[in-house]
């Protein structure tokens, strides 16, 4: 709870869109740490971050936060558009069997599990997005 108002901050400063693809984390000294939905909202966010903390230390009336760091995490209620490219959810029925076997092949000497699972992720979801693309392109 004491947190309370730094999320409330955080939402205020970034508005619904951005909100709903973090969590504010928690404030390590002056350091706030929050969780992003995708590698691509994360890139994203690196290129506002100062702008961010402006914004919150206005609403805040105090310079608590002077830096901002961003990791990939559980966003909860995430409000995910079907037209957002960075929240694209895959139709896994696009995936066919040659897919699957060149991302097996592709991660098969990745020992590190969640690594692994990290990279098959983003494979499968590059290889649908490309073959959606395709599909709104072609007559």
């Amino acid at each position: 709870m004491k947190d309370q108002p730094l999320w409330d901050a955080w939402h205020k400063a970034v508005g619904k869109t951005i909100s709903a693809q973090t969590r504010v984390d928690r404030l390590d000294h002056d350091t706030l740490l929050v969780k992003v939905s995708s590698s691509a909202w994360m890139h994203q966010l690196q290129f506002v971050k100062n702008e961010i903390m402006e914004k919150l230390n206005e609403i805040l009336e105090k310079e608590s936060v002077r830096n901002i760091f961003f990791s990939i995490g559980e966003v909860s209620a995430v409000q995910k558009k079907k037209d957002d490219p960075f929240t694209l959810q895959p139709d896994q029925n696009l995936l066919k069997d040659r897919d699957k076997r060149l991302i097996e092949e592709c991660t098969a000497s990745i020992s590190d599990r969640e690594l692994n699972e990290i990279l098959k992720r983003a494979m499968t979801r590059t290889i649908i997005r490309r073959k959606m693309e395709n599909r709104r392109k072609s007559p």
